[in-house]
């Protein structure tokens, strides 16, 4: 026997609508610190002619120590200025994927 009643629309409720928000904003924080740490290393690359051998200990041990630090300053200021708030108007993930 089939089911001839029409589907009827999924009624969104809030705390689904916060936790969608929630996962999509994890995913943009974790692309932000992607990108920081990837760009951080990226300019230390350069400024030694990407060679990793000839980057100073020094140097390599206070980019470890400061970019956790770096990366807890840009979030919290995305998330200040609430870049992570208005980011899924423009974009979802169906269109990222």
């Amino acid at each position: 026997m089939t089911d001839t009643t029409p589907n009827k629309p999924i009624k969104h409720t809030k705390t689904a609508r916060n936790y969608t928000w929630l996962k999509n904003a994890l995913l943009v924080l974790l692309a932000d610190v992607i990108g920081t740490w990837g760009a951080f290393l990226f300019a230390l690359l350069l400024r030694f002619d990407f060679s990793y051998s000839q980057i100073p200990e020094d140097y390599f041990m206070w980019y470890l120590y400061l970019m956790p630090l770096w990366c807890i300053f840009v979030c919290t200021t995305f998330y200040i200025f609430r870049l992570y708030h208005s980011i899924w108007t423009f974009v979802s993930t169906d269109e990222a994927i």
